[in-house]
C-alpha cells in the first residue's frame, strides 16, 4: 500500500512500518526522517530534519511545525505527528498543528495568500521554476545559516545561491547544504581525481600498447596520492616504466616516476628520475617551463 516515490532512492534502509486506524505507512532515514504511506487511497508524505517537519496529504501541505513544537528526531516522535495529521484529514479538515513554520526554506505563502512583503535582503523567487517536493513554493529567498559537516565551521547559503540551486539547477527543496563552499569544492576536486584514475585505467585496458595511456595513468595516481594520500604508488612507478619502454622519447614519464618515488620515500631514485627528465628536455622547445622548474626545485630539496 506504500507508494513508491522519488524519495525511495534516498531512504537509508533503517525504517519502521505502522498501521493505524485505516492508514499504513513507513518511515526511514537517520539524520533526515522521510516517510510515505496511504490513507483511503490517498497518498501522504512526511519529512523532518530536527529543525522543522511537515506532513503532506493528498498533495496539500497539511501540517507543519518548527523545533520546540514537535520537530521529529526519531520514529517515536514522528508517528504521533503523522497520526494526528491523518486523523484530522479523515474528519474533513486541514489542520495546522503548532505555530507556522517560519524557517526560510520551509515557510512561504500558499497559492491565493496575499503576496509577501520581502524581508530585508531577500531575493524574489519564481515559483514556476521550482521543484519544491513536499514543501510550499518559495515566494522569496533569504540567507540561511548552516554548519559544515566536514570542517564544522558555520556558513551561510545566500539568497542568490538558493535561487541558483532551486531554480537554475532545478534542485528539490528537500536538498539542503551540508558542506561549506570550500569543502564542496574540495569534495568535487577529490571526485575528479578518483574519476581521472578510473578513466586512465580503463584507457590502459583498451590501449595496452599506448605509451601515453600508461603515462596518463601514472600521472593520475601520483596526483591522487599527493592530494589525498590514496592510490598505489607502485602502480604509478610500473605504469611510468611501461610508458618509457613503449616510447623512450616520452621523457616526461621520468618526471612522474620521480614524483612517485619521492612520495614513496625513495629520494635517491626520485633524484635519478628528475635528473633524467631535466637532462633530456632542458633547452628543447615545446616543453613547459613550469614542469622543468618544478623538477629542479625538487632536486634542490632532495640535496642534489
Amino acid at each position: 500500500m506504500i507508494r513508491a516515490s522519488h524519495w525511495g532512492r534516498t531512504l537509508l534502509g533503517m525504517g519502521e512500518e505502522r498501521f493505524e486506524r485505516g492508514w499504513r505507512g513507513r518511515l526511514s532515514g537517520r539524520h533526515v526522517l522521510l516517510g510515505a504511506g496511504r490513507v483511503d487511497a490517498v497518498d501522504w508524505f512526511f519529512r523532518a530534519d530536527g529543525e522543522s517537519w511537515g506532513c503532506q496529504v493528498a498533495g496539500r501541505d497539511a501540517v507543519r511545525g518548527v523545533g520546540g513544537t514537535g520537530a521529529a528526531s526519531s520514529f517515536a516522535e514522528a508517528w504521533p505527528l503523522i497520526d494526528e495529521a491523518l486523523r484530522v484529514f479523515l474528519a474533513g479538515e486541514m489542520p495546522v498543528l503548532g505555530p507556522p513554520n517560519k524557517a526560510p526554506l520551509t515557510r512561504h505563502p500558499y497559492p491565493g495568500e496575499p503576496g509577501p512583503t520581502l524581508p530585508k535582503g531577500a531575493v524574489r523567487a519564481d515559483p514556476s521554476r521550482q521543484n519544491s517536493g513536499m514543501w510550499p513554493q518559495h515566494q522569496y529567498y533569504v540567507d540561511s545559516h548552516h554548519t559544515c559537516v566536514q570542517c564544522g565551521i558555520p556558513f551561510v547559503l545566500s539568497a542568490k545561491e538558493q535561487r541558483h540551486w532551486y531554480e537554475d539547477l532545478g534542485l528539490s527543496f528537500d536538498i539542503r547544504p551540508v558542506r561549506c563552499t570550500r569543502c564542496r569544492r574540495e569534495q568535487r576536486a577529490v571526485k575528479r581525481l578518483h574519476a581521472a584514475v578510473g578513466t586512465t585505467r580503463a584507457a590502459v585496458r583498451e590501449r595496452g600498447a599506448d605509451a601515453v595511456a600508461h603515462l596518463e595513468l601514472a600521472a593520475a595516481v601520483v596526483r591522487l596520492h599527493a592530494d589525498q594520500a590514496e592510490g598505489d604508488l607502485a602502480e604509478a612507478v610500473a605504469e611510468a616504466r611501461k610508458a618509457i619502454a613503449l616510447n623512450p622519447s616520452l621523457h616526461v614519464a621520468h618526471y612522474w616516476k620521480g614524483r612517485a618515488h619521492e612520495l614513496a620515500g625513495r629520494p635517491t631514485r626520485a633524484a635519478e628520475d628528475y635528473r633524467a627528465f631535466v637532462s633530456a628536455v632542458s633547452g628543447r622547445p615545446g616543453w613547459g617551463r613550469k614542469l622543468i622548474e618544478d623538477a629542479y626545485r625538487r632536486l634542490k630539496a632532495l640535496g642534489e
